[in-house]
């Protein structure tokens, strides 16, 4: 048998230790055992604070169960088809709902004499070259500008339309001729006169 307190090999059945006199057949203090005074084996590690020894990885046995590696999971194609067509539908409403708002103001009809009845898109086009429209958000409220080019001197005009709250109407917000801009209503009416006759 090998002595706990030294280390030494002391034959069997003895009590006392023939290299260190430590008392064999007694219960050894667990203060004894990881004393500093008391010989250490190379593979203990040191006692902690509360005189326990700290807990080590390296010193439990390997496990003899085999390593599972976890299964892949696979991606469903059916679910990654919807959420692109989901993704696509969105995108389309989307556009769809501001080239709806382009569509209401150019097939909405004009209000001023002269031109009664008739279509902005259409008047717009035939005063106009290098028409194009854009609809657009300032928050909650949805507009629509139209930007070409006088046929009559060459300017450019720009016209910013205003739709109501239930969007199925509109009024002129902005007027911007050759870089000036009109906001008075009476202005816009008077001006956008002009321009349609072409005498501005």
């Amino acid at each position: 048998m090998i002595c706990r307190y030294c280390g030494h090999e002391v034959k069997d059945g003895t009590k006392f230790c023939n290299n260190c006199g430590a008392n064999l057949g007694a219960e050894q203090p667990m203060q004894d055992i990881y004393s500093q005074n008391a010989p250490q084996p190379n593979n203990v590690p040191e006692p902690n604070q509360y005189g326990q020894p700290p807990f080590n990885n390296n010193n439990l046995p390997p496990s003899d169960l085999p390593v599972v590696p976890m299964p892949k999971r696979k991606t469903n194609p059916i679910l990654v088809v919807v959420i692109v067509l989901v993704v696509i539908g969105l995108v389309a409403a989307v556009f769809s709902h501001l080239n709806n708002d382009v569509n209401r103001v150019k097939n909405g009809t004009i209000d001023i004499d002269d031109y009664k009845g008739k279509k902005w898109g259409d008047v717009l086009d035939d005063v106009c070259k290098d028409s194009k429209w854009k609809a657009y958000k300032d928050g909650s409220t949805h507009l629509v500008k139209y930007t070409g080019v006088k046929k009559s001197d060459g300017k450019d005009i720009e016209i910013v339309f205003k739709l109501s709250s239930n969007r199925k109407t509109f009024t002129i917000k902005s007027l911007t001729e050759d870089g000036k801009e009109y906001t008075n209503q009476t202005k816009i009416a008077f001006t956008i006169m002009q321009i349609f006759n072409g005498t501005l």
